[in-house]
């Protein structure tokens, strides 16, 4: 195998892998989500009826929310033992499971059925229809 960059050859993947925690990547996907919420509010506010999405979190958990009609639609996201998982709030029903990975490039990474994502990946699978699918205009 004398194709390979050194830096992969001499990769410590056992130490990488011990690094990349469950709870580590949901802090960061914590901070991300959280960003990716206020940014995608920005856009809402320039829209004459939007709707505001607010973020909870607790130690365990933390959601992307809004409120219709006395309901709270949105994605909760909980650490599990082999990663993260995004629920929908109100069904319960998984959206998206990512199980924490080392890639072929050395990267913790999170894989959802048997595709490897970057983080961005595992939000946009959790976010995208919250954010972008059955925009019902609320006052």
């Amino acid at each position: 195998m004398t194709n390979l960059p050194d830096s992969f050859a001499n990769l410590d993947w056992v130490s990488e892998r011990a690094k990349c925690t469950p709870f580590a990547v949901f802090e960061v996907l914590r901070s991300q989500v959280q960003q990716d919420m206020t940014r995608r509010n920005s856009l809402n506010a320039q829209l004459p009826a939007h709707k505001t999405f607010i973020f909870l979190s607790n130690g365990e958990w933390f959601a992307v929310v809004y409120q219709v009609l006395g309901q709270s639609k949105g994605v909760i996201f909980r650490v599990s033992p082999t990663g993260v998982v995004a629920r929908d709030i109100e069904s319960q029903k998984p959206i998206c499971e990512g199980v924490l990975v080392i890639s072929n490039d050395g990267q913790c990474r999170l894989r959802v059925e048997q595709v490897e994502c970057d983080l961005w990946q595992f939000r946009k699978l959790a976010l995208h229809e919250l954010f972008f699918v059955n925009q019902e205009v609320v006052p």
